[in-house]
């Protein structure tokens, strides 16, 4: 399918200018240039990637899911990446990067996981309930790490300064949530 190929073709390429600006901070490198290209460059990779993300769900899924599911399983995976994008936001608040419009932005994030997770786990008119409990107790799992989570970065709006030790449980959190978050979305997959 040549546009299938275009499209993994455009998301590599996003993720190969992202990619080289975000190893750079991993080699202890936070120089300015290197920081503003990650601001610059990460929405779109993201973006990129839910292109990606959807072409394959729209050429495979309709055949196999209900646009319900399809719709549920869609908002699952921008709901992983939500927790993934609180907690960069966090670390550019804390470093300082990018004054009160990340601080602003931190905050819609937070607001936004919550309200997503809400529709997940309840379903509406567009999308469907989880299916099974599985994904049900993937999403009540996720929303307890989160919540020890979001407790630092709400500390982190506030202005304080969490210690080392402190950062490291939201990092250990962090983990967690993703790994719940991953088994929902799969869950959407083996389950249906």
């Amino acid at each position: 399918d040549d546009a299938m190929r275009i499209a993994i073709a455009e998301a590599r390429q996003d993720w190969h200018d992202y990619g080289a600006a975000i190893r750079q901070p991993i080699h202890k490198d936070y120089h300015s240039v290197i920081m503003r290209q990650i601001l610059a460059r990460n929405q779109a990779a993201l973006e990129g990637a839910n292109r990606l993300s959807k072409r394959f769900i729209d050429a495979f899924g309709a055949e196999v899911f209900d646009p319900q599911l399809t719709a549920a399983l869609e908002l699952a995976g921008y709901h992983r990446m939500l927790s993934q994008r609180a907690l960069k936001e966090t670390c550019f608040v804390l470093a300082g990067i990018g004054g009160q419009p990340m601080r602003e932005q931190l905050a819609a994030t937070l607001q936004e996981f919550d309200s997503v997770l809400t529709r997940l786990q309840t379903g509406d008119a567009e999308i469907v309930p989880p299916p099974n409990a599985r994904i049900n107790r993937n999403f009540r799992t996720a929303n307890l790490f989160w919540k020890k989570m979001r407790a630092t970065m709400e500390a982190i709006l506030a202005g304080q300064t969490p210690d080392e030790t402190t950062l490291k449980k939201m990092i250990k959190f962090n983990a967690s949530v993703l790994k719940q978050l991953n088994q929902a979305v799969e869950g959407y997959l083996v389950g249906s």
